[in-house]
């Protein structure tokens, strides 16, 4: 859903405003429903285009599961290729399986084993290596209210050769938090949204990492609408926003 590969996504893509739909601020849950995105640089150059459509809605004994398709598309509309989705440091498609349970919303990993294949693939031998990875739920509120807090998230990846094993990141997204409720407008239209701030910090053992900060609107019966991603500095790196929306109902 963002331009470059995420750790996690801030997935929530709702549906719109047609009565048939039974929404909530963060995932679909009307089978069929397509949403939209284009995604432009800090410029406000198109970057990339995505289209998210809800494939399976299903009760199990963990909850309502909903599955999702994530298609990434270049700057004109054209699916992108695994070799030209490689370029972007993106994934061509995604299949994303979003699970509300009591009154949280829970979204995995985005693409974590899409990055363990591509590891795997970038070291010659690998089938004695083990990928170790250790990982929070990043969850948010069935029913959000202004000022509400929450929860911090982590993840981290190591590998174990034989007998060492050697870190390779670990990701924080903390001062996760509600602000209240925003009027926005986007190609899609004019939304009544909750807005939620996040601060992802990634590290790696060398000392390497980058801050991201996001501030994402989320609409009810439609999920997000727009997104903001910031550097440290608080200076715009990309953005995200819905262009149109198709509800299947029935």
């Amino acid at each position: 859903m963002k331009t470059p590969k995420p750790i996690f996504a801030a997935l929530a893509l709702l549906l719109a405003v047609p009565v048939c739909i039974a929404g909530n601020p963060f995932v679909p849950t009307e089978e069929g429903t397509t949403l939209s995105y284009v995604h432009k640089d800090r410029k406000g150059n198109i970057v990339n285009r995505s289209v998210q459509t809800v494939t399976g809605v299903a009760e199990t004994v963990e909850g309502t599961v909903i599955t999702l398709n994530d298609e990434m598309l270049d700057a004109d509309g054209t699916p992108l290729t695994s070799a030209a989705a490689d370029m972007q440091e993106t994934i061509a498609s995604l299949t994303i399986r979003v699970r509300i349970s009591g009154d949280r919303v829970f979204i995995p990993v985005e693409n974590l084993e899409e990055m363990i294949a591509e590891i795997k693939e970038s070291i010659p031998e690998t089938e004695d290596i083990d990928f170790i990875v250790k990982m929070d739920e990043i969850s948010y509120p069935l029913h959000p209210k202004a000022g509400q807090q929450l929860e911090t998230a982590r993840v981290s990846m190591s590998l174990k050769m034989k007998d060492k094993q050697f870190d390779i990141f670990t990701v924080t997204i903390k001062d996760r938090n509600i602000t209240g409720r925003e009027t926005v407008t986007v190609p899609a239209g004019t939304f009544d949204c909750w807005v939620v701030n996040e601060t992802e910090v990634m590290k790696t053992p060398v000392g390497m990492g980058t801050t991201t900060k996001s501030v994402t609107w989320y609409a009810d019966g439609i999920g997000e609408v727009k997104s903001l991603s910031l550097n440290k500095r608080g200076k715009l790196e990309e953005s995200s926003e819905l262009v149109s929306i198709a509800v299947a109902c029935r």
